[in-house]
């Protein structure tokens, strides 16, 4: 892969932005790319940049943009596994190696591959050079040299990447190295990215317990893939179901079946959970496909070691996780009743069955009704209170007291009669 010398860093970094290398644009799409792909960290290969990063005698001197300053090209080591590595290529020359960084397998729109119309060819030259292409003789036919070493063919196969990842003239200084970068970069055709190893996407759902969240939609390239919720969330009843609702995690949270790459899953919380959070685990032993980008991890546009493109096909175990959350179901509570005072009525009151006279007289003095219209303006009674029994009183007097009057004009009456 590619490498500076640590005194020529600055140097080289400056003459390709005075070149018109422009990538920082492209480099914070990327830092948003990572962010909305939902798939950034923790999904598919990781690996630890090897040191030296450069793997001795697959590399060779390279001139940037005409300056033939100490500029090194090839394949770089990633480790994984302890034994194991994986070789790549640089797509990323204005950032240098940061030692023992820790890698994460990407997407390319986590890359400034993202908006670079050229990123197809990347991938062609990738698929027709070495490593990929082991045969050196052939490959030097294909060139036109007359012959080509592992260094040489390594030097010139990063030289035709950085063409089209960087945007720069770069060219190997040995000659048959240049004549192999000449033809790549001449024949490179787009070619589609390669699928990730394994994903679970969206990185994250939410909503509420008792329903189920997703879909979580598993993504890989190969067969079998483990899945399983986090072992706390498991015991306090949380699980994995399919579109329908169907459970298909046991009590440990595990699936009870593996899954496969474009299966749905979804989280449930039992409807009467707190909020809480819930964190699905899946694994397989897959390929991870020529072309895959890799990225350091906590990756920024601004802060990161540099980014790195595999140069072929490797067999890995590889995870990926995805989280889901929830809020508590809210149960509607009916209001308490509250006292009111009871609303006055505009209409009056029925009338009081009426009181009997006296007498059996023909035509009874009015008596005033507890019970009849206010005036207008006034408020009707209507009952209680501690001024009853005094309105009651007042009623009774003025019953007595008309009765009385009616009995004394008749004997008043009756007395004049008799004096007639």
């Amino acid at each position: 892969m590619f490498h500076m010398q640590r005194r020529g860093i600055s140097r080289i970094a400056t003459v390709m932005l005075a070149s018109g290398v422009a990538v920082g644009s492209g480099l914070a799409m990327a830092g948003a790319a990572v962010a909305d792909s939902g798939t950034g960290t923790g999904s598919g290969a990781v690996a630890t940049l090897h040191e030296p990063e450069l793997i001795p005698g697959q590399s060779g001197p390279i001139s940037i943009n005409g300056d033939k300053g100490d500029t090194a090209g090839g394949l770089i080591q990633l480790d994984t596994d302890p034994g194991k590595f994986l070789e790549t290529y640089c797509i990323d020359l204005t950032h240098e190696t940061k030692p023992h960084a820790k890698y994460q397998e990407a997407d390319w729109k986590a890359t400034s591959l993202d908006t670079n119309p050229n990123k197809g060819k990347v991938l062609w030259i990738l698929q027709n050079s070495y490593p990929h292409v082991s045969d050196l003789s052939a490959l030097a036919k294909e060139a036109g040299a007359e012959s080509l070493d592992s260094g040489q063919a390594a030097a010139a196969t990063q030289a035709a990447i950085w063409h089209f990842s960087d945007g720069v003239d770069a060219s190997p200084l040995d000659p048959k190295a240049k004549l192999l970068t000449t033809y790549l970069i001449g024949h490179a055709v787009d070619e589609t990215e390669p699928a990730p190893s394994l994903t679970l996407t969206p990185g994250t759902v939410s909503g509420t317990a008792g329903v189920g969240l997703g879909p979580i939609t598993v993504n890989s390239s190969g067969g079998q893939v483990d899945v399983a919720l986090d072992a706390a969330s498991a015991k306090t009843g949380v699980v994995l179901t399919d579109k329908s609702g169907t459970v298909l995690s046991g009590s440990d949270g595990k699936l009870l079946k593996p899954a496969k790459s474009n299966d749905q899953l979804f989280v449930k919380a039992p409807a009467a959970a707190a909020a809480g959070k819930a964190t699905v685990n899946a694994s397989s032993t897959t390929a991870v496909e020529l072309g895959r980008a890799f990225i350091s991890l906590n990756y920024t546009p601004s802060n990161h070691s540099q980014t790195l493109i595999l140069a072929g096909s490797s067999t890995e175990t590889v995870q990926a996780t995805a989280s889901a959350s929830w809020t508590a179901v809210v149960t509607p509570t009916s209001p308490s009743p509250t006292p009111s005072a009871t609303k006055p009525s505009s209409t009056p009151s029925a009338s009081a069955p009426a009181t009997p006279s006296s007498s059996p007289s023909r035509s009874a003095a009015p008596v005033p009704s507890a019970s009849s219209t206010p005036a207008a303006g006034g408020l009707a009674f209507t009952g209680g209170g501690s001024q009853a029994p005094m309105i009651a009183g007042i009623a009774g007097a003025l019953v007595l007291a008309g009765g009385g009057a009616v009995f004394a004009m008749r004997r008043r009456g009756r007395h004049g009669r008799t004096a007639a």
